[in-house]
C-alpha cells in the first residue's frame, strides 16, 4: 500500500485518488495476526519444570552425509527438562526409535527410580506410530507433540542439536 501511496504523491499515476485510507501509524492487530504463519513463541519458557524425569523433550537429528564408524546416520536425544541432563542414541535408521526409546526408559528407572511422567517431540512419523505411542501409553507416561511446522515449540531439543553440530 506504502508504494501506492507515493507512486500518487509524486505524479506517477494520473487521476487517481485515495480516498478512506487508512494512516500510516494505522496498526491493525488482527490484520498482523492474520498474515502471520505461527504465532511468535516467547523468549523464555512460561514452564518450570523441577522434578526429575516430569518432562522428557526427544528430537531425531539426521541424516548425516557420510555415515559413523557401524554405518549410523541419525541419532535420538532425549533430555530431561528439570536437570538437561542428555542421553544420545545413535540409530543406522529412524525406525529404531521404539527400542532407544525402551532404553531410555530403563535407564532413567534405573537412575532416579522414577518413570518417565510426559515425553514431548514433534509430529514427525518416527514418533507418531502404533508401536511407539502403545510403548508411552503402557507405562502410563503422557505424550504432547508440538504444532505443525513449529520447531520453536520443541526449542530445547532443536537447540541441543544445533550444539552438538557445531
Amino acid at each position: 500500500m506504502e508504494s501506492l501511496r507515493v507512486m500518487v504523491k509524486e505524479g506517477m499515476v494520473k487521476g487517481m485518488e485515495l480516498k478512506g485510507l487508512a494512516p500510516r501509524e494505522h496498526f491493525c492487530k488482527a490484520c498482523m495476526q492474520g498474515n502471520h504463519k505461527v504465532t511468535p513463541f516467547p523468549a523464555v519458557s512460561e514452564t518450570k519444570v523441577e522434578k526429575v524425569s516430569n518432562i522428557t523433550v526427544s528430537d531425531i537429528w539426521g541424516p548425516t552425509s557420510v555415515a559413523a564408524i557401524g554405518g549410523y546416520k541419525y541419532y535420538v536425544s532425549f533430555m530431561d527438562v528439570a536437570t538437561r541432563f542428555t542421553t544420545l542414541y545413535f540409530m543406522r535408521n529412524k525406525a529404531k526409535v521404539l527400542d532407544q526409546y525402551k532404553d531410555y526408559k530403563a535407564f532413567i528407572a534405573n537412575l532416579h527410580s522414577q518413570k518417565l511422567h510426559t515425553v514431548q517431540f514433534d509430529n514427525g512419523q518416527e514418533y507418531l506410530n502404533a508401536p511407539l505411542l502403545a510403548q508411552i501409553a503402557s507405562q502410563g507416561t503422557s505424550f504432547e507433540t508440538t504444532a505443525p511446522h513449529s520447531s520453536a515449540q520443541n526449542g530445547i531439543a532443536e537447540c541441543l542439536n544445533q550444539t552438538i553440530a557445531d
